[in-house]
Formats: C-alpha cells, sequence, structure tokens
C-alpha cells in the first residue's frame, strides 16, 4: 500500500491506485484541465473510506511505501476508469501554445475618400499627411 499527500493531508491506497493516479495527473498536463476522482482508501483502523479529491496539471502530489495490516480496497472499478482516462488524454492532441490572428489586406493606403475615415483619425493628432493618399479635393465641411 502507498501513503499519499496531498493538499495537507494524507491517505492510505492500493499501489496500483497510486501508480494510475500519478499517469493521470502527468496526463492532465497535456490538456491542461482538472479531473474530480473519489478514490477508495483505508482509514488508520482499517475501514474503507472514499477519498474526494480535484486533481490537474500542478497538482504535488508525494507518495510513500507503508506498512499496513489492512487489506487493500476494492480498486477495480476506479483503476479501470483512471487508465481509460489516463489513454484518452494522451490520444488527444494539445492546442498550440500561439493561435493565428486573422489579418487583412486592408491598410491606410487603401483609403481614398477622406469620408472612409473614423473620425478618431481626421483630427490633426492622428492624421500624418505623408503617410495619406491623395484625398478627392473638395468642400468636407459636411463631417462633423
Amino acid at each position: 500500500m502507498r501513503r499519499i499527500s496531498y493538499s495537507g493531508t494524507s491517505f492510505l491506497t492500493a499501489d496500483a491506485i497510486t501508480d494510475a493516479l500519478f499517469q493521470l495527473v502527468t496526463a492532465l498536463n497535456s490538456s491542461q484541465t482538472t479531473q474530480s476522482l473519489n478514490l477508495p482508501a483505508i482509514t488508520l483502523t482499517g475501514n474503507p473510506i472514499i477519498v474526494k479529491l480535484i486533481v490537474g496539471p500542478w497538482s504535488e502530489l508525494i507518495s510513500v511505501p507503508e506498512d499496513s495490516l489492512w487489506d487493500e480496497p476494492n480498486i477495480t472499478e476506479i483503476l479501470a476508469f483512471l487508465r481509460d482516462r489516463t489513454h484518452a488524454l494522451q490520444q488527444h492532441t494539445p492546442p498550440p501554445a500561439y493561435s493565428e490572428i486573422a489579418t487583412t489586406d486592408f491598410d491606410i493606403t487603401d483609403i481614398t475618400d477622406v469620408t472612409d475615415l473614423p473620425r478618431a483619425f481626421l483630427t490633426a493628432e492622428f492624421v500624418d499627411s505623408s503617410t495619406l493618399p491623395m484625398l478627392a479635393v473638395g468642400n468636407h465641411s459636411g463631417l462633423r
């Protein structure tokens, strides 16, 4: 049996559960997700209990072997779940560390009429006449 320390407490469980739990936590890193679990454990007096915990990519687990007079808890179902979940996460392709940003071919030189410009760009502090295209000559007093 192994004693797992997690979040300031510890519990005693089967070796196979410990191994499967550590593999799951490692696999959770690739998907950057968390997992809620109900794990079978044994109390200090030998009574079976269920330990509820949430693990994720940054879970800090410690496991040490411990001799016990008690029988291991029933682990068949949870062990299958842990292994299946780990396998599914390992098959998952992680998203890229970056995402592409869609851009257009439109820029300030594509503007041919001053009415195409937003009002903020018509103030002196935003307009650099050297970068603007030749604007139509005429009365633009209709702009407000």
